[in-house]
């Protein structure tokens, strides 16, 4: 056997290099770390000694590779070192030996990469109150999870995350604001539920390996967990804009270069992520199990809706902004938008250079040149300050403020808010009057009204629904809110929305499962009437199991001509609903038992209608 050394060569800064090898087939990637001082010596992570030594080879002779670069200035590639031992021939614990320093480390040595039971406590509780994953609907699975979780809850802390492989996920083509795409990603209820728990097991090394909030550098997915949430509620995009506006008012400030990362969470691989997470201090055998499950879900990076995607996408960009602050850049970041605030035009040349290189290094991502602008500090101020969706947002909380649904009257509200409702209904009729409406724009218009006159707008929406496709998830979520506190308002919606279900056939887009998902979706409130036509949605696209699970919900269990789809996991737990009799499993693999007893859970809550009930707020993923 072979261990071959595919690149070698400086990282982020002088002193670090990036090291990829490759053994039996797989790459494996690392970063070492020359230290200066009376003797030379090179640091790298417990996991090239452990894969060294799984291989019979001596670490020194990687090791030693940083100090031959520099003295002889360049390295033919590849290097090829002859290993004594196969990789798959050495056990697990070989391979993984971790330092007996805690319990915890004990306990994952000998019996595989566990979950703690207080991790999955705590993901159960924020499952059982957020949407899993943006762009999907809330899936009823969770609500049922709650309730049964004294047994979920042991077989998900007896899943070995070594051995485990993701299944059954769910694909959906979600419209961009700009008019493109992007692929989310729904991953079945157990693999949720684990890696949820893997935010919590991980979160606080990878917050402290940050930089630090009170820099104001980085202000997405901070992890703060308050009971039953996971990101700060005070580092958000609120307080981005907010240093946006605080810095580009800074003395000596004349441009402003905006700039973004290239498609980046499917950019970023499993492998990256986990070694960028193992730098941070992570548990190594955790963040092993982590990776074979995103490998074995087949997805191109990270999935893009999960929340613990979040996680580790920050994770790989730390090192990218310890760079950028070491270079003296003084910038400002929400998940990828990157915001650097310069004193010339040659410095927005620098920071670019800069910026481009970093994404290289931390991972071979790259700026996207299409979001790419420079812009005067005036016109930038401007631009912050006279921003029409700051109005509408601060319209709509103002309306939750009176009530959590918005539902509010007009007699109810000052003259002054009932001036802002006027002016963002004008707003919304105004672009649904453009050739190409701004549908960012549009949605935060509609979410600005009162919960009444969203539902009048309903209709309206609906005709113009292909040109603003992302809206269909705030139809649905004002259906959910609106219908069971205005009960007469579902005689008109209930056609009206079928009606705009059959209007998408003759429609031919890339965005038609994801507004057919969402429209679908607003018939499983309680209180919405799921008409007979409904079922022929499932004939015009036969092939949209999407589809065909909301549908099967809307009728709660079962509908005329419906099959049984016991294959498909999704499919199979709607049908549930109905009370059907679940299959058995008090054997096998902690997955089966867990299937088995959610399965049977299902069947035990068939008729309950607190599975659906109304909630607040939205599943914006903006």
């Amino acid at each position: 056997m072979t261990l071959v050394v595919t690149q070698f060569a400086p990282a982020s800064d002088p002193a670090t290099f990036r090291l990829s090898v490759e053994v039996d087939g797989v790459e494996h990637v690392f970063v070492l770390t020359i230290n200066s001082g009376e003797l030379t010596t090179v640091s790298a992570p417990e996991s090239l000694h452990a894969l060294c030594a799984a291989v019979g080879l001596d670490p020194s002779t990687l090791l030693r590779l940083p100090i031959r670069l520099r003295a002889e200035h360049s390295l033919e590639l590849p290097l090829s070192f002859p290993t004594p031992r196969q990789l798959h021939s050495v056990p697990e614990g070989e391979l993984w030996r971790t330092p007996a320093s805690t319990s915890e480390r004990i306990r994952r040595v000998r019996f595989g990469a566990h979950i703690s039971r207080e991790s999955l406590d705590c993901a159960r509780r924020f499952l059982g109150r957020h949407v899993d994953a943006s762009f999907f609907p809330r899936a009823f699975e969770y609500q049922v999870v709650d309730r049964t979780w004294d047994e979920l809850g042991e077989w998900a802390h007896e899943v070995d995350l070594l051995e485990h492989r993701a299944s059954n996920r769910r694909e959906l083509i979600v419209p961009k604001r700009n008019g493109s795409v992007r692929m989310a990603t729904r991953l079945d209820v157990l693999e949720t539920v684990l890696l949820t728990a893997c935010v919590f097991e991980l979160g606080p090394v990878a917050e402290r390996a940050r930089v630090p909030v009170a820099e104001g550098v980085v202000h997405s997915f901070r992890f703060d967990p308050d009971g039953d949430g996971l990101w700060s509620n005070e580092c958000n995009y609120g307080s981005y804009r907010a240093r946006l506006l605080e810095l580009a008012h800074s003395a000596g400030t004349s441009f402003v270069l905006e700039t973004d990362i290239s498609s980046f969470y499917h950019k970023v691989t499993p492998d990256v992520a986990v070694h960028a997470l193992e730098r941070a201090g992570g548990d190594r055998r955790l963040l092993e199990g982590i990776r074979r499950l995103l490998r074995s879900s087949s997805t191109a990076g990270l999935p893009v809706g999960p929340h613990f995607s979040s996680l580790f996408a920050e994770a790989v960009l730390n090192d990218v902004d310890a760079t950028l602050l070491s270079a003296g850049a003084i910038f400002a970041r929400f998940n990828d938008d990157y915001r650097f605030f310069c004193k010339t035009a040659e410095e927005v040349a620098m920071r670019e250079a800069q910026f481009a290189e970093a994404l290289w290094q931390a991972g071979g991502l790259t700026t996207q040149r299409e979001k790419r602008g420079v812009i005067g500090v005036e016109e930038y101020v401007g631009m912050l300050q006279s921003g029409e969706s700051a109005w509408l947002s601060n319209l709509e909380q103002s309306l939750l403020e009176w009530n959590p649904y918005a539902d509010v009257e007009d007699e109810e509200l000052p003259e002054s808010v009932i001036v802002d409702v006027d002016a963002a209904r004008a707003l919304l009729n105004e672009q649904l009057t453009r050739t190409i409406p701004d549908t960012s724009l549009c949605r935060k218009a509609f979410s600005a009204l009162p919960l009444l006159d969203r539902l009048e707008m309903i209709p309206t929406l609906l005709r113009h629904l292909p040109r603003i496709g992302l809206v269909a998830q705030n139809i649905s979520d004002s259906v959910h809110v609106g219908v069971p506190r205005h009960p007469e308002t579902n005689e008109e919606l209930s056609p009206e929305i079928l009606q705009g279900l059959y209007n998408l056939a003759g429609v031919t887009s890339e965005k038609n499962d994801f507004m057919r998902l969402w429209l679908a979706n607003a018939f499983v409130s309680k209180d919405m009437d799921s008409p007979a036509g409904l079922v022929e949605c499932c004939h015009r696209w036969p092939q949209d199991l999407m589809l065909l699970r909301e549908v099967i919900i809307a009728f709660r269990g079962s509908f005329a001509g419906s099959t049984s789809n016991a294959s498909d996991p999704w499919l199979r737990r709607a049908q549930l609903l109905g009370g059907g009799t679940p299959s058995l499993s008090t054997g096998g693999s902690p997955r089966e038992r867990w299937e088995s007893r959610l399965d049977s859970a299902i069947s035990d809550h068939a008729g309950d209608e607190s599975l659906f009930s109304p909630r607040t707020g939205t599943t914006d993923p903006e």
